[in-house]
């Protein structure tokens, strides 16, 4: 052991107060000792390591003195895991092991070789904080990040991003399987992407990220701006390896409404529906404002909005608000929405996209309805961020579940987008 006499294997016993002061000195050392060199047992192609004493999963474990045999001719790279496992390869070292020593082989010895352990934590070596990135972003305690190594697992596809706090230094490791990419910072600077077996180190500031090793084995997609999510839970069952768990529509990245009143859009040029209408519900109560379209007669209103940068630039949805004046039979009603994206110095001219419908009842004279979310409508046109998107609505009359015999009066629309950033930056 590492804080034993064991380790003095040239100091003779009859110079005891040389072996006292020994003893003294590598007490003192015995913590940054482990898996050092250990000049004895090494000879020709068996390299000799120092035990000593490690934390495993909380618990402090003793780890022997030992040897491991290297491979002749090549660059042996030689680690451990955070159970104090060693072991070598020929090819790089593993993502997520303990880097000790790349050693230089000729036929039957070692021709150099270069130290590689580093002192950190000792949690760092023995916690692995597993994460489950399911339905969006996470955003780690303080506490959390301080229990050393954070592993990813899942196959994950498309963009998902870690955060780490400002509040220490931290060795982040990520490992999942599956094409993906997943994103690490502190809560104050930059993120940077990281790809399967990269491992990344953090420094308090938030800004000074520095890559320590990769060697990725996936990443795909658009880099997102990370997003510091809410409706995380921790299991703590394992203390040593906490679950977080994200509940879904964390973060403010993600699934977004936006409300479109009667009174921001405008009939359509051509086959328009009514102008915008006011009539009262009661006396001194809201007031019924709204469009108005036909019974028979497909009709139409238009208006547009600009885009927010961090828009997904994907498919939208949208949900109708809508009443109906007094009648006694039919009331089905279905709504459709269209839209095209145009960007800078773009003509205005051009075709809106496919329609996607929503289909609701009404049956009590001027009760508010809100009709079910339609289908996902892809938006025509080449996407840029922040396009200007124009958008077409109508009341599909010639639809077979459109019954209502009076006109259909449109409070307004709610549209559903998806962002994939925190802010517009």
């Amino acid at each position: 052991m590492s804080n034993s006499t064991t380790l003095l294997d040239n100091i003779s016993a009859s110079q005891s107060s040389k072996e006292s002061t020994a003893n003294a000195l590598f007490d003192a050392l015995s913590p940054a000792i482990i898996f050092g060199r250990r000049a004895s047992t090494t000879t020709a192609l068996t390299w000799g390591f120092y035990g000593g004493s490690m934390l495993v999963d909380g618990v402090l474990t003793p780890i022997d003195n030992d040897e491991i045999s290297l491979t002749a001719s090549t660059t042996n790279y030689v680690e451990a895991t955070r159970a104090g496992v060693i072991s070598k390869n020929t090819t790089g070292f593993t993502p997520g092991s303990i880097p000790l020593y790349t050693i230089v082989t000729g036929t039957s010895t070692v021709t150099s070789y270069v130290d590689e352990r580093a002192w950190v934590n000792p949690d760092y070596l023995t916690h692995n904080v597993a994460v489950t990135v399911t339905t969006a972003n996470v955003t780690l305690t303080a506490a959390q990040a301080r229990a050393g190594y954070i592993t990813a697992s899942g196959a994950l596809t498309g963009n998902r991003s870690i955060i780490v706090p400002n509040d220490g230094e931290w060795i982040v490791f990520n490992n999942c399987s599956g094409a993906y990419t997943l994103t690490v910072k502190t809560s104050g600077g930059t993120g940077i992407v990281v790809a399967q077996g990269d491992r990344m180190h953090l420094y308090a500031d938030g800004t000074n990220i520095e890559t320590i090793s990769g060697s990725g084995g996936g990443g795909s997609g658009i880099v997102e701006t990370i997003v510091a999510g809410t409706g995380i839970s921790v299991d703590d069952t394992d203390p040593a390896n906490p679950i977080i768990n994200v509940t879904a529509g964390a973060g403010t990245a993600g699934r977004h409404a936006i409300p479109i009143s009667a009174g921001s859009m405008s009939p359509s040029f051509t086959g328009g529906c009514s102008v915008l209408t006011k009539i009262a519900s009661a006396a001194n109560q809201p007031d019924i404002v709204t469009l108005d379209f036909d019974k028979t007669t497909q009709e139409y209103a238009q208006f547009s909005i600009v885009m927010p940068k961090k828009w997904d630039e994907g498919t939208i949805t949208f949900k109708a608000h809508w009443s109906h004046a007094a009648t006694t039979t039919n009331f089905g009603v279905v709504w459709d929405l269209q839209a095209v994206a145009v960007s800078d110095d773009d003509p205005i001219a051009v075709a809106f996209g496919t329609a996607q419908t929503s289909t609701d009842t009404g049956g009590t004279t001027n009760d508010l309805y809100t009709s079910p979310e339609s289908s996902a409508i892809t938006i025509a046109g080449t996407i840029a961020a922040e396009d200007t998107v124009f958008f077409r609505l109508s009341r599909v009359t010639g639809n077979g579940g459109d019954t209502m015999d009076i006109d259909a009066r449109l409070h307004g629309i709610t549209i559903y987008v998806t962002t994939a950033a925190e802010t517009d930056a």
